[in-house]
């Protein structure tokens, strides 16, 4: 290498190192040129200037034609090419981005192709970790997800090469810090929710007791999460845990295990249970746009037991969100569209569909609505008498779940057993309500 290359390489670095990055791509696009690129090194730090100045796109041409001619023998470059094809066409793909879907995979595959996994500590060298993971992503974000391409695309990855502990804290979009999941836990997240959504539950079931062996601290709520998953795959192999399943429901109050709970109940011909947890669902949760498959569920049950009104209403929720979002429709749907005239374009009002579930859970007794009597500060507690019951029940203040506890208002309230004593909990004061026999209406 004569004396002026060597300055100008010199020059080059200097410059990458003062973050003046359009002097080292002008250095080095000319270094490159002269050698007409037979030397990778150099070809490599030049792509590694094209990166930080945002000109990956330019940096994957020049390899791509090179690469018609001559084999990348070098993973330094090999490395840098995929970066950049990471953060052209992975790193800033958009999921909704349908019309370049096809394009997306290509490249990851590309990446994945010709990168391997790392371990922990050297991720930083290639994309191929976070390429895989953006694809997983991309799958899961997608109307109809295919669970399983999800597995493949996870079994890219090695379990034992991630690492449990490099989880972050970040800043969301509303400002407030957060912890990013580590790369582990997101192998675990993902995979054991794509093996119970390809009904694959022994796997999942072992990959869930996996997980919280060798993660010991979750985020997002994946104890939760996984603990669910783990409950729901026992009950598909054996019947005999459901009741562990809606302990374990009743501890949560999430709708989306009361929904597994409705499903499990559902399958094993255990209607009322079904519909009990369906309505405890509906009622416990705002997100009604994705509950999609219980109201296709609670339409059977209330059909089941001749509630033609109320199954009605719980298919054309069904319907209505599944049409708005482009989601398929089962058959069993398309036959209740045709047999009960429903508009799939109309929107049903979410009102009545709480409405619905209220009032089953009133009349079978799992809500009761009742009075506030008396409240005593000192002791954070107080007294409800049941509507159309002599009884009146012990509450503490710590489990009204909206407002204040106020005397003579009414609220809607559970019961438990506890020291062969009962308590009211689940408390809902009904703000501006007055009852009409057993059941509490607005004004």
């Amino acid at each position: 290498m004569d004396e002026q290359i060597e300055y100008n390489e010199i020059n080059a670095k200097k410059a990458m190192e003062e973050n003046n990055i359009p002097l080292a791509i002008e250095i080095y696009k000319k270094l490159c040129e002269k050698d007409e690129f037979n030397n990778q090194t150099l070809l490599a730090r030049y792509g590694l200037a094209l990166r930080k100045g945002d000109k990956p796109k330019e940096f994957i041409e020049i390899c791509r034609e090179y690469i018609k001619t001559k084999k990348i023998n070098a993973e330094f470059l090999n490395n840098v090419l995929c970066w950049c094809i990471y953060d052209e066409y992975i790193k800033k793909y958009n999921e909704d981005d349908t019309e370049n879907f096809d394009e997306f995979l290509k490249e990851a595959k590309y990446i994945c192709n010709n990168t391997t996994q790392l371990p922990a500590k050297e991720h930083f060298k290639n994309p191929y970790v976070l390429t895989v993971e953006k694809v997983v992503k991309v799958y899961n974000n997608r109307n109809n997800t295919n669970y399983n391409e999800v597995l493949k695309w996870i079994e890219f990855l090695n379990p034992d090469m991630l690492s449990s502990e490099d989880a972050y804290i970040f800043t969301d979009k509303d400002g407030k810090d957060r912890e990013k999941a580590s790369h582990k836990e997101f192998y675990y997240q993902n995979k054991i929710k794509a093996l119970e959504k390809t009904y694959q539950y022994e796997l999942c079931y072992k990959l869930c007791e996996e997980c919280f062996e060798k993660i010991e601290n979750l985020h997002y709520k994946n104890e939760i999460w996984i603990e669910s998953r783990k409950l729901y795959c026992k009950c598909m192999m054996d019947s005999q845990y459901i009741d562990e399943y809606i302990k374990f429901a009743e501890e949560k109050k999430l709708w989306h295990i009361y929904a597994k709970v409705s499903e499990i109940c559902f399958r094993y011909n255990k209607l009322e249970e079904a519909t009990i947890y369906g309505c405890k669902s509906i009622l416990c949760s705002f997100e009604f746009e994705r509950m999609v498959k219980l109201y296709l569920t609670m339409g059977q049950l209330f059909e089941n037991i001749r509630q033609s009104a109320n199954a009605k209403i719980m298919y054309h929720a069904a319907a209505y969100y599944r049409n708005a979002n482009l989601w398929n429709i089962p058959q069993e749907l398309e036959y209740a569209i045709e047999k009960y005239n429903i508009d799939m374009t109309i929107k049903i009002n979410r009102r009545d569909i709480e409405k619905i579930a209220r009032n089953y859970l009133v009349n079978k007794k799992i809500i009761r609505i009742g009075q506030i009597t008396k409240i005593i500060q000192e002791k954070k507690c107080g007294f409800i008498k049941i509507n159309d019951e002599n009884d009146t029940i012990y509450f503490k203040i710590k489990d009204i779940k909206n407002g204040f506890a106020e005397k003579n208002k009414y609220a809607e309230f559970e019961i438990i057993e506890y020291e062969d004593k009962k308590r009211a909990i689940n408390i809902k004061v009904i703000r501006g309500g007055k009852t009409n026999g057993s059941i509490c209406q607005s004004k």
